[in-house]
């Protein structure tokens, strides 16, 4: 059984936080920066996991790990948006919503549209399998990630059911540079290196992203400052592996805080609404605001964790409640 690696949970405790803040904040410069990397980190880590197995397994496999929680919990959050809008005395189509969730792209599903990174992984993961069964397989996999990277990663438009098209053709080579800084045990030599030089590396990069999240013209070319950004808080996550525990938990709970913190966000956010003096928007326009809100969003959704892994661990994906931990 392989260890754990604790940076690679680190990084996906940064990458949610990421994911939490921007989706709750409207700060144009703040946001940019964040959406430059943030999914893109989510899909190298994943690919820095796969582990080459039969065709069948791994669809089983990933079926119980991506979908099962992606359906069962995107249920969850659709019903409930349901309930919310009958509370305002709006309507919403139940029928048209779980058809939604059933095509599984970003525009198909209503509410919680993060959701789409489920069945995108979950296509990303079997194509790559495929592929990487014979060398033309392998060829064609440089193939597409050079074409989908001179075209700015726009070969398709985002229209097909689980984002098989133009999702699949974005974030294809993130999950194929994950996949192949395990192979070649490239971590392990980052790792090696001084820690002075660690940490130059992290604020050189760190910094590069964020002044290419501000340039326009690289846009029509997102890899380039994603993947600056990925391998800027892959430094950081080395940095932290000693003292970053709260990161490397919310690192193993991030899959249920990703399904999850929209709902639980909007709850806290209508409370802090009417207990404080706080409004909708500066609820997204306030640093003060937004770290609150994100914290608590955090917060309950490792409750919410706590809870399923111990009543019904098979909606997150898990055999057993010991297992508890993101694989």
């Amino acid at each position: 059984m392989e260890f754990r690696k604790i940076w690679l949970d680190i990084l996906k405790g940064l990458g949610i936080v990421f994911v939490v803040v921007g989706h709750f904040c409207n700060i144009e410069r703040m946001h940019d920066w964040i959406y430059s990397f943030h999914m893109p980190l989510f899909f190298f880590a994943s690919g820095y996991l796969y582990r080459r197995k039969p065709i069948l397994e791994t669809i089983k496999n990933k079926f119980r790990t991506l979908m099962i929680p992606y359906f069962v919990l995107g249920m969850l959050t659709q019903l409930f948006y349901a309930i919310n809008e009958s509370f305002h005395a709006r309507e919403a189509d139940v029928g048209e919503l779980m058809i939604g969730l059933l095509y599984g792209t970003y525009s198909s599903i209503v509410y919680n549209r993060v959701l789409w990174f489920l069945p995108t992984l979950f296509c990303i993961t079997i194509i790559y399998s495929v592929l990487k069964i014979s060398v033309w397989g392998q060829i064609a996999c440089f193939v597409t990630i050079i074409l989908t990277m001179i075209s700015g990663f726009r070969l398709t438009p985002g229209t097909a059911p689980w984002g098989i098209d133009g999702q699949v053709c974005s974030y294809f080579i993130y999950y194929f540079l994950g996949n192949m800084t395990a192979e070649h045990q490239w971590m392990e030599e980052i790792r090696g290196k001084n820690i002075k030089r660690v940490f130059l590396m992290t604020i050189v990069l760190i910094c590069l992203n964020y002044f290419l999240s501000g340039i326009k013209a690289l846009e029509e070319i997102p890899c380039i400052t994603a993947i600056i950004g990925v391998a800027g808080w892959l430094y950081m996550s080395f940095l932290l592996e000693k003292c970053g525990m709260i990161l490397e938990r919310l690192g193993q709970a991030s899959l249920c805080i990703l399904c999850l913190h929209v709902p639980i966000c909007e709850i806290i956010t209508n409370t802090m609404v009417c207990m404080t003096d706080m409004t909708y928007e500066t609820g997204k326009s306030e640093l003060r605001y937004v770290f609150v809100r994100s914290s608590l969003t955090l917060l309950f959704c490792l409750i919410a964790q706590y809870v399923m892994l111990r009543i019904a661990p098979w909606m997150l994906g898990k055999k057993r409640v010991k297992e508890w931990k993101e694989t």
